[in-house]
């Protein structure tokens, strides 16, 4: 009944209507997983579309699939054409429009003419039933699944490297509900790692979008300046979590905040 993002006021109420007489073991889980590394990272703008576009200056301003090919693409590609099981990835997109545009750019650049044959899917809440069901029971066939919030709850992947949403939602149960896409226990019980980006502009985040939460505006405004467990642990930690036998310190793989910290360091030696 206790979701892994419910936070602890609704767990104390939980408690108190269920009359438990001791308070539950689950109310010491910590939805900030250490296997979950964060990157917050800021994309292109709205108007330089999927491809980028020319400026006033002569010069191609990058677009969306610039950065996507940086975070995971490009080795995507690379790992394809020298016969390596690419790593897989999970993307989640707000809208259709950006879905299908991605998915047909993509299948340009493999050269897959036929979507029965592509190692890359859409899912999402208007596919029919029949369709939905091929693409669950084909799940560990794909590389690369473009998601709607279909994609958060009640699908279980067995092996998810990569996360990457590409607008923030309102919450951010949103962003800890699709990293837990990613990290599932392997033979040895452990988890595996998963890197988790939040992609975001300053059009996400507009006066207009009256439905974000001003944590989830705080969590892509400060995602390079300050650390994003830190910041979601406020709001949701209430155990310290672990796995059996494994510690994870916080600065390692732990947010894109501390890579840059490591940067800095490794410039100043």
């Amino acid at each position: 009944i206790m979701t892994a993002t419910a936070k602890e006021k609704e767990l104390r109420e939980i408690v108190k209507k269920m009359a438990l007489r001791e308070q539950p073991v689950l109310i010491t889980s910590n939805p900030v997983q250490p296997h979950i590394k964060l990157s917050v990272v800021r994309r292109p703008s709205n108007a330089f579309g999927l491809a980028g576009r020319e400026g006033k200056d002569g010069k191609l301003k990058p677009g969306l699939w610039a950065l996507l090919n940086q975070i995971y693409f490009r080795q995507f590609l690379r790992d394809r054409a020298e016969g390596r099981a690419p790593k897989k990835c999970i993307i989640f997109c707000r809208g259709l429009r950006i879905m299908a545009a991605l998915h047909s750019h993509l299948s340009t650049v493999t050269g897959y003419c036929n979507a029965r044959d592509a190692p890359f899917v859409m899912f999402h809440s208007d596919l029919t039933p029949a369709t939905e069901k091929v693409i669950i029971d084909r799940l560990d066939e794909y590389d690369t699944l473009f998601a709607s919030t279909r994609g958060l709850l009640g699908i279980n992947f067995k092996k998810i490297d990569f996360v990457i949403f590409l607008q923030p939602f309102d919450e951010s149960a949103f962003l800890l509900q699709g990293g837990g896409r990613g990290g599932r226990k392997q033979l040895d019980g452990l988890r595996r790692c998963v890197q988790v980006y939040q992609l975001w502009n300053p059009e996400d985040l507009t006066k207009q979008n009256k439905t974000m939460t001003e944590e989830m505006r705080r969590v892509c405004r400060t995602g390079a300046t300050s650390c994003t467990r830190d910041l979601l642990q406020q709001s949701y930690h209430i155990g310290k979590g672990r796995f059996v036998g494994e510690e994870v310190e916080q600065g390692e793989n732990c947010c894109h905040y501390h890579d840059l910290l490591a940067r800095q360091t490794m410039g100043e030696r």
